[in-house]
């Protein structure tokens, strides 16, 4: 047998100053412990003094930088700016800083308690990528660069040095194509870098088998990981979303000049949300099916429909009898949203916070306000979203789930802190404040009705500076300091 190769390893040696010290009465002491990986002799003698000043340094450094790229909230609404600051203290947290690492900063799905320091595609650009796009800045290409070289075929992360992770996942396509639309949109991006997502998204597509226009996404293997089955194989998501990020590569090639068959990427995106309505819509039970190669289909009241609803799936019939689901009973509880509706006896219980019912992953909630925002339901989404603003007390950054029937987490088994935590501050910017940047440059600010006065100072948009104040009575939106007429409801301020 062939000498096998040695299992990595590192030398991992702590540092410490003085352990004890004598405290006088209302005194105070300090003790300073460090961490060195790898041999450091010859280094000198360690000072973990020295290196907590270094770091708490570059953290303070990267804070300013980051806060100085978003905006400022304003709000006389209880409860709202503490939820903002968390959320974004959710993506601060997930920001690591290492010049080794394939970006610097490298976006973490997790990491706080030590487990999940890798990149999942789809919660990096799924979740906030307008937020994140604004905090990463001029690195956010280099974020894209590293997911666009992962093989999507077998990987849904990547590894700090950029190595592949995990299996094929349904929902990378759409996670990357939606990152690359918010980093075109803030920065811009070339022809080039198009033409890759676009071969990039087209293998992973032919990694799932078609059957007619629908694809065959397989088990929870391959998608979101519910405990249990009924939202498997032929299902509206993400059929749906890759119908969106079809149309989104068309609308990036027009803005770009990327060579693309742009009528037929729409071409398809039609035919893919025609056959959702026509094989997947059960209009008796009023939400889709998921259909299994054997010809039997599955009714499963997943959360999940309501991406459809976003990526443009549903005739407005079919999207009243989805919203009207969220409800007490239904999706909505007290203090946030359900993964799977109550209402839905055989799939919901309580053993999967995450992706089965009781709660929800922490992005869920915000992105299904935001998605109502989308649908002009600005009453409901409110609705939604102030059920979570309990989080922004409660935590110092968001963790994986959340109960929806009481204000807490899963107390363990579950990661302490998530990127999509970022996707409350997403709902604010996007929903709320009604700002949308768009692929070519533009920047359309629309705002809702607000339900109370919220103030975004600060935005910086292509080298412009905007703030927007929304109140129930109306906005008003400033460019540079000066006013900004607005047009049928919306000020557009072009590239």
């Amino acid at each position: 047998m062939p000498p096998q190769p040695a299992e990595p390893s590192a030398v991992v040696t702590l540092r410490h100053s003085a352990l004890e010290a004598r405290v006088p009465a209302g005194g105070r002491a300090a003790f300073t412990l460090g961490v060195e990986l790898g041999d450091t002799a010859g280094a000198g003698e360690p000072d973990p003094a020295a290196w907590a000043r270094q770091a708490t340094a570059r953290w303070g450094q990267r804070l300013a930088a980051v806060l100085d790229a978003v905006p400022r909230l304003e709000t006389d609404i209880p409860g709202l700016a503490a939820y903002w600051h968390r959320s974004l203290a959710s993506g601060l947290v997930c920001l690591w800083d290492n010049p080794a690492f394939v970006t610097n900063p490298f976006v973490a799905t997790s990491g706080i308690d030590g487990g999940a320091l890798c990149a999942y595609v789809w919660d990096t650009g799924g979740y906030a990528p307008h937020l994140l796009t604004l905090m990463l800045g001029d690195t956010a290409t280099d974020l894209l660069e590293a997911l666009l070289k992962a093989d999507l075929t077998r990987h849904y992360a990547i590894a700090p040095d950029g190595a592949g992770l995990g299996v094929a996942y349904a929902y990378s396509g759409w996670s990357l194509v939606t990152l690359a639309t918010a980093v075109a949109s803030h920065r811009g991006v070339t022809p080039d870098l198009v033409e890759r997502l676009h071969d990039a998204v087209s293998g992973l597509d032919a990694r799932f088998p078609a059957v007619g226009e629908l694809r065959d996404y397989g088990t929870q293997h391959n998608l979101l990981e519910m405990r249990g089955a009924g939202w498997e194989h032929m299902v509206a998501s993400p059929n749906a979303e890759r119908a969106g990020y079809l149309d989104a590569l068309a609308v990036l090639a027009e803005a770009t000049g990327a060579i693309l068959p742009v009528d037929d990427l729409r071409a398809t995106a039609r035919k893919v949300r025609a056959a959702i309505a026509d094989e997947l819509w059960d209009a008796d039970a009023r939400w889709f099916r998921s259909r299994y190669p054997d010809g039997h289909t599955e009714l499963a009241y997943s959360i999940q429909a309501f991406d459809a609803l976003r990526a443009g799936a549903c005739t407005p019939a079919m999207a009243a009898d989805l919203i009207e689901r969220v409800r007490p009973g239904a999706f909505l509880g007290a203090y946030g949203v359900s993964s799977v509706s109550a209402e839905d006896h055989r799939h919901y219980e309580l053993g999967d916070t995450d992706w089965s019912g009781g709660g929800a992953y922490t992005g869920e909630g915000p992105q299904l306000a935001l998605t109502l925002w989308e649908q002009a339901r600005p009453e409901l989404a409110w609705t939604v979203l102030s059920r979570l603003l309990w989080m922004g007390e409660h935590y110092p950054y968001f963790p994986q789930e959340h109960y929806c029937d009481r204000p807490a987490a899963p107390p363990a088994g579950r990661r302490a802190n998530i990127v999509a935590g970022l996707a409350g501050a997403e709902a604010i910017l996007l929903g709320l404040a009604g700002i949308r940047p768009r692929p070519d440059g533009a920047l359309v600010v629309a705002p809702p009705p607000a339900p109370g006065r919220i103030a975004l100072r600060g935005l910086r948009f292509r080298g412009r500076l905007v703030d927007v104040e929304c109140t129930p009575h109306g906005f008003t939106v400033t460019v540079d300091g000066r006013p900004a007429p607005a047009e049928g409801g919306a000020v557009v301020l072009p590239r």
